[in-house]
């Protein structure tokens, strides 16, 4: 892991690439909307409406 870091604090490029990515995939997974559809989803199977 040390390697790792170093090799990013070596490469900023690269650095801020993995940063940008990280940012989008935490955006996407844990957005108001997907969160909102897991909670109905789950409140569908709890009350057997859907």
């Amino acid at each position: 892991m040390a390697s790792s870091a170093a090799r990013l604090l070596r490469d900023p490029g690269e650095a801020a690439q993995l940063a940008q990515a990280a940012r989008r995939s935490a955006a996407e997974r844990f957005s108001l909307a997907r969160h909102l559809a897991q909670v109905l989803a789950i409140y569908d199977r709890v009350t057997d409406t859907g």
